[in-house]
């Protein structure tokens, strides 16, 4: 003989599986300019609050300048910059080492190092 179990009346409602944010690497792409403008690149967003309230609208920038809208601080892995005597070629943990702030009160007012060394410079905006 067959069991067959009475139907429910109950429908079974399934619930909607969340879906996590879009994984951001955290960094600044070199090549990103907005709306190909030369000038504008995430160098220059990062240099002025009110630039980044402007332009960190956009999901494109923000992807492109996490750094610069304030989704995330560190350091470019890639990024050198000449001492001022000018023989040696620096990374940006280099600022951390040695007594006080010394390194990083002399290089970081330089721009590109700066925003290319925003953790090491402590200079990461807040998310616009």
């Amino acid at each position: 003989t067959c069991l067959r179990s009475a139907p429910t009346t109950t429908p079974s409602i399934s619930e909607p599986t969340p879906t996590s944010p879009p994984t951001i690497t955290c960094i600044n792409n070199p090549d990103f300019t907005v709306q190909n403008k030369e000038n504008i690149t995430c160098t220059w967003l990062m240099l002025k609050q009110s630039r980044q309230k402007k332009y960190c609208e956009s999901e494109l920038v923000r992807t492109s300048c996490p750094i610069s809208c304030g989704l995330c601080c560190a350091d470019s892995d890639t990024f050198k910059f000449m001492l001022e005597k000018g023989k040696t070629l620096k990374r940006c943990n280099w600022l951390r080492k040695g007594k006080g702030n010394k390194r990083v009160k002399k290089y970081c007012k330089k721009n590109e190092v700066k925003t290319r060394c925003a953790k090491s410079c402590d200079i990461c905006p807040n998310r616009v």
